[in-house]
C-alpha cells in the first residue's frame, strides 16, 4: 500500500512543469499515460508484493528445511553416539560370551556332576566327559544313544526309568527327578541322581531334554545305613519289630481287600535266660545268630522273619493256601531243634515254644494278631515248652490267669509270702534221718496255699526264679546252722535250684551265703534236673565241678527222664542221683519200670553215686527197693513235708523212723 500512495504522488513532485504547461487537449491524452504508468506501477508493485512474499515463503521454508537439518544432524549424532556405545556393548558382550564360554567349558569339564543332553529327535545322548570318567568308561566304548546308557542302568531300575521318562515326555508327570543305579567298568554300580528338563519348539513339539547326573552312592549308602538301624536288628542282621510291624499290617488289609489268608508264627527259646546267665551275653549272642541263620534256611525266601528283642522271633507267611500249610510249616520248625546244637564248640539241646495265629480270621489289626500269637506262644510254654499251638479264643482266659499269677508272684517276693518246708530221706537199712529236703511253699492272702508245681514255672520264665532261689538258699542254710547250734544231730539240707540259677558267680554266691549263715559247706547239698543240665552240660560242668570243689554234694534229681547219655553222666561231677516218682509210683505192677528202676540203681552204683528214691508211699515198693539195694527212701510213706517248727520237733525227738 504503500507503493500505490506513493505512485500517486510521484508526477505531480517531479514533473510540476509538464502538468501545469499543458492545454486541455494535451491533458486528456496525459491522464490515460498516468493512468497507464499508474496500472505498470501497481502491477510492478504486485509482482514486487508477490515476489516478497515469495522470497519470505523460500526463506521461511529453507530456515524451515535448516532447523530440520539441524534437528537431523543432532540426532545423527546422538544416533552415533548410541551406535558408538551399542557396538561397545556387543564387544563386550562378545567378550563375555567368550569368557562364559570358557567357564562353561572348565564347569563342565570340573564339575562333579555329569551333564547330558538329549537330542529327541535323532534319539542321541551327549555325556559330557566328566561322568564318562565317572564310570570309568573310555570314550571309545561309549555310543551316545539313549538305549546305550539305557543298558548301563541296574536290571532292577530299567523299567522304572523307562515309564518314568515316558510319562515325563507325554506330560503326565510336571518333573524329571528320579534315582537309579549305573554300572561303572568294573561292573560296580553308583547311584545316579538324574534331574532333566524338556524343552519344546514354537509349536509345543518336544525336541529335547538336558540335565545333570550326580553321584549320590555316599548319601545312599548312608540312607541304607540308618534304614538299617531303624528296621534291622543289629545282631542277626535280620529284620526287627517296626519292620514287621509295617510288613504284618500290609498283609492283614491286602488278606482283607483279595479275601485271602495269612499266618503269623510266634518264636521264644525255652530257658533262654539260663544260657545267658550261665554262659554268658557273648555265647547267648552268638546262639541267636546261629538260630536266626538255621531259621532262614529252614523256612525259605517266601517267609519273612523278624527279631522282635530278646529271643522273641515272630515269621510271616503273607498268604497261604491252607491251614495244613501253617502245621507243617510249624513241624519243619519244631524238628529243626531237636537235634543237637553245636555252638562255639560247645554242645547242647535248644528247644523252642511256639505259637501261630490266622489272619484275617484271629484278627484284623497288628496288635491283636501279635498278641494272638504270643498268647499261643506261651500256652506252648505252659504245656512243658518244645511245643506249638494254634490259637484259639479260650487261651486268652489261661494268659490272663497267667499273668494275674505273674504279678501275685512279684508281689509275694515284696511280701514275704513264702515258707519252706522239710521233707526228710532215710536210709533205706536202718531208717535213720540221712538228710531233709527244703520244699518252698507260697501262702497266698487270698488264694491259699499255692503248688510249686503253679508258680515255678511262671518264676522261672520270668527270671524271678533267681531271687526266689537265692531266698530258699538263704533260708534253708540260715535254718540248718540254728539247728545244728541247738544240738541236734548234724544232717545236711538239699536245697532244688533251676539251671536258670548256674552262672558263672554261682560259686561265689554259694560262697558267700555260707559264710553270712555260718553252716559248712558239707551240710549243703543242691539238687538239679537231669533235663535242664543236660541242655547246656558242658558250661555247666565247669561250673558244678567248682561247687563241687567247695564241699557242696550235687543231687542229679528225676533221674531217668531226660535224655542224657552215659558218657555225660560221667562227666558230670555227681554225689547222688534220685529215681524220679513215676519209676517208683507202679513198681510192683509194671514191669518196664521195675527194669528201668533196676537199671538206673546199677548204674549209679558202678559210677559210685548213691540213689534216693523219692516219691515212696507203699510198703511193696520199700521192700522191692530195699531188694535191689537202693541207698536212701523218701515220700510219703514215711512222712510227708513238715514246717520249719515241726521238723525241728522231729529232731529233737527221733532220728529214725
Amino acid at each position: 500500500m504503500r507503493l500505490i500512495f506513493l505512485a500517486f504522488l510521484v508526477p505531480q513532485k517531479y514533473f510540476p512543469a509538464f502538468v501545469n504547461s499543458k492545454t486541455s487537449s494535451a491533458m486528456v491524452i496525459n491522464q490515460n499515460t498516468s493512468k497507464l504508468i499508474l496500472g505498470i506501477t501497481v502491477i510492478i508493485l504486485l509482482i514486487l508484493f508477490i515476489v516478497k512474499k515469495y522470497v519470505t515463503h523460500l526463506k521461511d521454508k529453507l530456515y524451515s528445511n535448516y532447523q530440520q537439518l539441524l534437528r537431523a544432524n543432532q540426532e545423527l549424532a546422538v544416533a552415533k553416539e548410541n551406535l558408538q556405545i551399542n557396538y561397545n556393548e556387543l564387544l563386550d558382550k562378545q567378550s563375555a560370551l567368550i569368557t562364559s564360554e570358557e567357564r562353561y567349558r572348565l564347569a563342565v569339564e570340573t564339575a562333579n556332576d555329569g551333564l547330558w543332553d538329549w537330542d529327541l529327535q535323532e534319539n542321541k545322548c551327549y555325556i559330557s566327559e566328566r561322568w564318562k570318567e565317572r564310570l570309568s568308561l573310555p570314550e571309545s566304548a561309549i555310543v551316545n544313544h539313549y538305549e546305550v546308557w539305557l543298558g548301563q542302568m541296574h536290571p532292577e531300575d530299567e523299567a522304572r526309568v523307562r515309564q518314568l521318562v515316558k510319562d515325563y515326555l507325554e506330560g503326565k508327570t510336571d518333573k524329571y527327578y528320579i534315582e537309579y543305579r549305573l554300572r561303572d567298568a568294573f561292573d560296580n554300580y553308583i547311584w545316579t541322581l538324574s534331574i532333566g528338563k524338556l524343552i519344546k519348539d514354537q509349536f509345543g513339539n518336544n525336541l529335547r531334554m538336558v540335565g545333570s547326573h550326580t553321584d549320590i552312592t555316599e548319601r545312599k549308602e548312608y540312607e541304607e545305613k540308618i534304614y538299617k538301624m531303624a528296621y534291622y536288628d543289629g545282631l542277626t542282621n535280620i529284620p526287627n519289630r517296626s519292620y514287621m510291624i509295617e510288613k504284618l499290617d500290609r498283609a492283614i488289609n491286602l488278606s482283607i481287600e483279595l479275601n485271602v489268608k495269612g499266618a503269623l508264627f510266634f518264636l521264644d527259646l525255652d530257658n533262654f535266660k539260663q544260657i545267658n546267665d550261665t554262659l554268658g551275653h557273648d555265647f547267648g549272642d552268638q546262639l541267636l545268630k546261629t538260630v536266626s541263620d538255621r531259621l532262614i534256611s529252614c523256612i525259605g525266601s517266601d517267609f519273612i522273619m523278624a527279631r522282635l528283642g530278646g529271643d522273641e522271633f515272630v515269621i510271616l507267611k503273607e498268604i497261604i493256601t491252607s491251614k495244613s500249610e501253617v502245621e507243617e510249616t510249624a513241624q519243619r520248625i519244631i524238628h529243626l531243634f531237636q537235634n543237637k546244637w553245636i555252638v562255639e564248640e560247645n554242645e547242647m539241646f535248644v528247644t523252642v515254644s511256639m505259637g501261630s495265629t490266622i489272619f484275617p480270621d484271629d484278627g484284623k489289626s497288628v496288635r491283636k494278631i501279635l498278641k494272638n500269637a504270643d498268647t499261643a506262644m506261651y500256652c506252648a510254654k505252659d504245656a512243658g515248652k518244645n511245643a506249638y499251638n494254634v490259637f484259639d479264643e479260650t487261651m486268652l482266659e489261661t494268659v490272663l490267669v497267667r499273668k494275674e499269677m505273674e504279678m501275685d508272684l512279684r508281689k509275694a517276693i515284696e511280701c514275704h509270702e513264702f515258707k519252706l518246708f522239710y521233707q526228710p530221706y532215710f536210709k533205706a537199712n536202718t531208717r535213720e534221718i540221712a538228710g531233709i529236703e527244703a520244699l518252698i511253699r507260697w501262702f497266698h492272702p487270698q488264694k491259699g496255699l499255692i503248688s510249686p508245681t503253679e508258680f515255678i514255672p511262671i518264676a522261672e520264665e520270668t527270671g524271678l526264679i533267681t531271687g526266689i532261689g537265692e531266698w530258699i538258699l538263704r533260708e534253708a542254710c540260715r535254718q540248718n546252722e540254728e539247728w545244728q547250734k541247738k544240738g541236734y544231730q548234724k544232717i545236711a539240707v538239699a536245697v532244688n535250684i533251676s539251671t536258670l540259677q548256674i552262672s558263672h558267680n554261682s560259686p561265689q554266691l554259694l560262697k558267700g551265703i555260707l559264710s553270712e549263715s555260718g553252716l559248712e559247706a558239707k551240710w549243703l547239698q543242691i539238687e538239679i534236673t537231669e533235663s535242664e543240665v543236660m541242655e547246656i552240660v558242658e558250661e555247666n560242668i565247669l561250673i558244678l565241678n567248682q561247687i563241687r570243689e567247695s564241699g557242696i554234694k550235687i543231687l542229679l534229681d528225676d533221674f531217668g527222664t531226660g535224655y542224657s547219655s552215659l558218657s555225660y553222666l560221667k562227666k558230670l561231677p555227681l554225689d547222688m542221683v534220685k529215681i524220679d516218682r513215676s519209676f517208683i509210683l507202679d513198681i510192683e505192677r509194671q514191669e518196664k519200670e521195675i527194669v528201668i528202676t533196676e537199671d538206673i540203681i546199677s548204674i549209679a552204683h558202678k559210677l559210685n553215686l548213691e540213689v534216693i528214691a523219692e516219691g515212696v508211699e507203699t510198703q511193696e515198693q520199700v521192700d522191692y527197693l530195699l531188694n535191689h539195694e537202693c541207698d536212701f527212701l523218701q515220700g510219703f510213706f514215711f512222712i510227708e513235708p513238715l514246717c520249719a517248727e515241726e521238723m525241728e520237733g522231729l529232731l529233737k525227738n527221733n532220728l529214725s523212723l
